[in-house]
């Protein structure tokens, strides 16, 4: 078998020696080589379990939950009469000239009203306040306002 595999070597390689050796075998030569191709990726078939496949999407934006309560902006610019309509009759009243202090307490807040004389009108008007404690967030303002205008006495109806 070693003689016959250098046989066919040989003649393969264009060097036949036309029946030397054993001569009664015929040589076949070997087929072309086969050039295979690369195959295509084909696509995956989706996981079985939907739960492999479940997609996390983002949330759409959320709007902030509207601020209860008035708008302590709303304090500027009234006057006595329609302060006490507002928030009702005031806890204390401090005189730090040139202001008046109209001072309110609620539960966990209280509130200074500064107001001053408006000599056009001859009226003291609300102008400036102030939150204890002291925040920057409207949200807290507005709950304290309306903590504050909840628990003002009730107007009595005139018949």
């Amino acid at each position: 078998m070693a003689i016959a595999g250098c046989e066919v070597t040989s003649e393969l390689a264009g060097n036949s020696r036309g029946g030397a050796g054993t001569g009664s075998e015929p040589v076949e030569k070997a087929p072309p080589p086969t050039i295979k191709q690369a195959k295509k990726p084909t696509k995956k078939a989706p996981p079985a379990n939907p739960k492999q496949t479940a997609r996390i999407l983002p949330q759409p934006a959320t709007t902030p939950a509207k601020p209860t309560g008035p708008d302590s902006k709303t304090l500027v610019g009234k006057n006595e009469n329609e302060l006490k309509d507002f928030l009702g009759p005031p806890k204390a009243v401090r005189n730090e000239p040139p202001a008046m202090v109209w001072s309110y307490q609620a539960r966990e807040c209280s509130l200074d009203v500064f107001l001053y004389f408006d000599v056009g009108q001859k009226k003291f008007r609300s102008l400036a306040y102030r939150f204890f404690p002291e925040t920057r967030v409207t949200q807290v303002e507005r709950e304290c306002l309306g903590e504050i205008r909840s628990a003002r006495p009730k107007a009595k109806k005139k018949e």
